[in-house]
């Protein structure tokens, strides 16, 4: 059995006092993301955007450009994502659109979701380490939501929940209530062709102390999915995930079996 990993992050009361930094001291709203923007720096380093010697240089040049883009993000940030979420993909494009000034091999140019599972040559071999080091460093950019996303994320695509996926995103649950959770959703045979958050509703509530309705948790599900894609993908698109092909990261995530995951 695959050990499941987690961690803890941003709220909506984060992203409001965030959204309210940038209307009223933008200066101090890049000093809070400065951490993000160093793992989005190394993400880029380990996707083999930017080369280790150059994250010094790169970390100024995204300093800079997201100081000078402080009117277009209050121009076009519509909401529908977590600002910094928001921020983030522009932090990334940032270090795209640098990375052949800064000497980097141009490895975004190669579509990396396609054939992961079935891939043999080295070259395809080189893709699928890439892809699951951007999906790795993409987790760490959700902060204190991660274990959140990573709970989801199994429960989106039918994968077994383990007692600490529900601990470390309920700290305070019951653990009856835990325990039963993880007994219906260890096994998704029996919810098969039914939609997997009706179920799960009615233990979320419990958990979470909040009556929400299962569409609630399925948009908050997808929505995390379609970021997370949006990430690897990048503006302009130099990937191809879908929801349904970052199905196969999210299982080595758990398990892993992809090269570049640890697997043995």
């Amino acid at each position: 059995m695959c050990p499941a990993r987690h961690r803890h992050a941003p709220d909506q009361n984060d992203n409001d006092r965030e959204y309210d930094l940038l209307f009223e001291n933008p200066q101090a709203l890049l000093l809070e993301y400065q951490e993000m923007f160093r793992i989005v720096i190394k993400q880029a380093i380990g996707g083999g955007m930017v080369k280790i010697r150059e994250y010094d240089e790169i970390f100024q040049i995204v300093n800079m450009e997201m100081l000078k883009r402080i009117p277009s993000i209050r121009r076009n940030y519509d909401g529908r994502a977590l600002l910094r979420t928001y921020v983030t993909q522009m932090a990334l494009n940032v270090c795209r659109r640098h990375s052949k000034e800064l000497s980097v091999y141009e490895s975004q140019n190669t579509p990396l979701a396609k054939d992961l599972a079935n891939s043999e040559s080295v070259t395809d071999a080189l893709m699928i380490e890439e892809a699951v080091s951007l999906f790795r460093s993409s987790l760490s950019l959700f902060g204190r939501h991660r274990a959140k996303v990573l709970l989801f994320l199994k429960l989106y695509y039918r994968i077994s929940l383990t007692f600490d996926d529900v601990r470390s995103v309920y700290p305070r649950a019951p653990e009856e209530i835990i325990n039963e959770f993880v007994a219906r959703f260890q096994d998704f045979e029996s919810e098969r062709g039914r939609d997997v958050m009706v179920a799960a509703a009615p233990f979320l509530n419990v958990l979470g102390r909040k009556v929400r309705i299962p569409e609630s948790y399925r948009h908050w599900a997808k929505t995390r999915v379609d970021e997370l894609c949006d990430m690897l993908n990048g503006n302009p698109p130099v990937s191809s995930f879908t929801a349904e092909n970052l199905k196969v990261l999210v299982e080595d995530y758990f398990c892993p079996f992809l090269p570049g995951s640890g697997y043995k």
